[in-house]
């Protein structure tokens, strides 16, 4: 006998032990199998500008550098800003700076 079978015949009659429980858990599943895919996430158009971040880390004559750039999505534009270490301070000054230009 196969487990299919046994859940057909407790759906036929009727067997649940909680049924007011089993609602509930049987309405978490629908709504958790209704993910958005990647598809529609592509096809929505998204207003203003999207940057894409990065830091690159550079030995530049023996010394550590890192390069925060940030490339715009659709019209490909850059920004690059070099600093001497990666700290929110940094970051901070980096974002500020990009905020600025794009204003």
């Amino acid at each position: 006998m196969s487990s299919w079978h046994i859940q057909k015949v407790i759906e036929k009659y009727n067997l649940y032990y909680n049924p007011m429980g089993n609602e509930k858990i049987r309405k978490k599943r629908e709504v958790s199998q209704k993910k958005k895919r990647i598809t529609q996430l592509k096809n929505k158009k998204i207003e203003g500008l999207f940057f894409q971040l990065d830091t690159i880390v550079m030995w530049w004559n023996g010394v550590k550098r890192y390069i925060f750039t940030a490339v715009e999505k659709v019209s490909k534009i850059g920004f690059a800003r070099m600093y001497k270490n990666a700290s929110c301070l940094n970051a901070t000054d980096f974002l500020n700076r990009l905020w600025y230009l794009t204003d």
